[in-house]
C-alpha cells in the first residue's frame, strides 16, 4: 500500500514497453498519478526532451533492481543517486535543500529518504545542493550543460529562478549575458552608441531588433524590468565576456545573482546617457540579465529556436577560445 503522503510515483521502464503500457491504461484517470519514464526517453517518456535520468544510471537501475514485497525497486545506491539527481537538477527549488548550508536545509520526505539510503549504503553526502552535485560529479552522473540549460529555460517559463543552477552555469569559461536597449535610447538616437560601448566591453554574439508585438507581450517577463523609467526594450544584444571579474562579498550582499562585476558598467553608461541627452535623470537606457543562467532563461523571449541554437553554437566556440 502506498504511503498516504505520496502524491505521485515515478516509474522507470524499458522504452520498448512504453507503447504497450500506454495502450493498456487509456481509460478514466483516478487514484495516484504515475509518471512513466523510459531509460532513453522515447515514445513521449522524456523529461523536457531528455531521459529522466542519465542513461547509464537508468540502465543500472533496471539491471540491478530488486523485488521487495512483490514490487521491483532500485538497489539502494541507485535509488540514492537517482533521488540526488532529481532533487538537485529537476526540483532544486522545491526540494527544501539549501545551496550550501546543511543547517538551512528543510526536513522533508525526500531528505528523510536520502538519510535512510545513505545509512544503508554507508555513504555520507552533505545535505546541500552543492553537496549533491559534488557526489554525482564524482560518480560521473552530473548534469550536462545542455540539459541544465533546458532545465533553466523550463524554470524561467514557470517564474522560477535558482541560485544553485546559476552557480552551476557559472563554472564554465567566460559568461554569456543579454542586454536590451530601451525606447528612451532609441528616441534620443543613442542605440548605436550603446551597441558600440557593448562591443568595446564584450564580444557581440547576436543583435536583434524587437518587434512591437514582442515588446508588448514579452517584456513584462524580463527580470527587474521597470519599464516606466526608459520604456520597453527595442533592441536585444547577446554578449560574451571572456574575462569576467568576480564580484566582491559586499557586492554579493546586494546583488547575489551577479557573479561578474563587469555587469555594473551599466551604471556608468546610464550616467553618460543622462549627460549626453535631455532625458530625465531617472530614465534608464539599457537593462540586462544578471548572469548566464538568467540570460539563457530569457533568450526564448526574444529569439527563435533556430536563433538560440546559433547562439549556443557561438557560445561553444567562444568558450573554446577562452580555454586555449
Amino acid at each position: 500500500m502506498l504511503d498516504t503522503r505520496v502524491r505521485d510515483v515515478d516509474l522507470l521502464i524499458d522504452d520498448q514497453a512504453i507503447t504497450g503500457l500506454k495502450a493498456a491504461f487509456q481509460g478514466h484517470r483516478s487514484g495516484t498519478k504515475i509518471d512513466c519514464y523510459g531509460v532513453e526517453g522515447l515514445h513521449g517518456s522524456d523529461y523536457h526532451g531528455f531521459p529522466h535520468l542519465t542513461e547509464p544510471l537508468g540502465r543500472q537501475i533496471l539491471s540491478r533492481r530488486r523485488r521487495v514485497a512483490g514490487v521491483w525497486v532500485p538497489h539502494p545506491q541507485d535509488e540514492m543517486n537517482g533521488l540526488l539527481y532529481h532533487m538537485a537538477y529537476h526540483k532544486c527549488l522545491q526540494s527544501g535543500v539549501h545551496v550550501s548550508d546543511p543547517a538551512r536545509s528543510s526536513q522533508t520526505q525526500g531528505t528523510e529518504r536520502l538519510a535512510a539510503l545513505q545509512m544503508e549504503c554507508g555513504v555520507t553526502v552533505p545535505c546541500t545542493l552543492e553537496g549533491f552535485h559534488r557526489h554525482l560529479e564524482s560518480c560521473g552522473l552530473a548534469v550536462s550543460e545542455i540539459r541544465l540549460g533546458t532545465y533553466i529555460e523550463h524554470d524561467f517559463r514557470h517564474g522560477r529562478k535558482s541560485l544553485f543552477h546559476a552557480r552551476l552555469q557559472d563554472r564554465h569559461p567566460g559568461e554569456l549575458n543579454l542586454f536590451v536597449i530601451r525606447r528612451v535610447a532609441v528616441r534620443h538616437g543613442k542605440s548605436e552608441a550603446l551597441i558600440e560601448r557593448l562591443r568595446e566591453r564584450y564580444r557581440i554574439v547576436s543583435i536583434k531588433t524587437i518587434d512591437w508585438r514582442t515588446r508588448l507581450t514579452r517584456a513584462r517577463r524580463m527580470r527587474g524590468g521597470k519599464w516606466r523609467r526608459g520604456g520597453r526594450p527595442h533592441v536585444a544584444v547577446v554578449v560574451f565576456d571572456p574575462e569576467p571579474v568576480p564580484t566582491t562579498s559586499e557586492e554579493r550582499k546586494n546583488h547575489p545573482f551577479v557573479f561578474n562585476r563587469n555587469q555594473f558598467v551599466k551604471v556608468e553608461w546610464r550616467d553618460w546617457f543622462c549627460r549626453e541627452t535631455t532625458a530625465r535623470a531617472k530614465d534608464n537606457p539599457i537593462h540586462s540579465t544578471d548572469n548566464e543562467a538568467e540570460a539563457l532563461g530569457h533568450l526564448p523571449l526574444f529569439f527563435s529556436a533556430e536563433e538560440r541554437d546559433e547562439i549556443r553554437r557561438s557560445l561553444v566556440s567562444l568558450r573554446a577560445g577562452v580555454s586555449q
